[in-house]
């Protein structure tokens, strides 16, 4: 845990395909430790019940990676109805919406 603590940009949503990468990566370590060392039902419970696990996991701010990869989805259909003229004569792009 200690290697986690001491490379806390491997948390960061603000590069959404890194963070996905990351976060994959260590799913994929918590899910190669269940597999070599849990056996039995109990023991998973108490492996991801674990006080340690549960940090871990709260580090990876899932709502703001989400919440971002929305808004780059939204804006990309925003863009396309307007350019085929989807929206009304009142239709506007978001501000948050950059045009590339």
């Amino acid at each position: 845990m200690h290697n986690a603590l001491t490379h806390a940009g491997a948390f960061s949503p603000g590069v959404p395909s890194t963070f996905l990468a990351n976060y994959a990566a260590a799913v994929s370590f918590l899910e190669g430790l269940e597999a070599e060392h849990v056996r039995t039902r109990r023991q998973l419970d108490s492996f991801r019940g674990a006080p340690a696990v549960a940090t871990f996991l709260k580090r990876w701010n899932l709502s703001v990676y989400f919440s971002l990869r929305f808004q780059v989805s939204e804006c990309r259909l925003q863009t396309l109805a307007k350019q085929r003229k989807l929206f009304g004569p009142s239709g506007v792009l978001p501000a948050r919406c950059s045009r590339a």
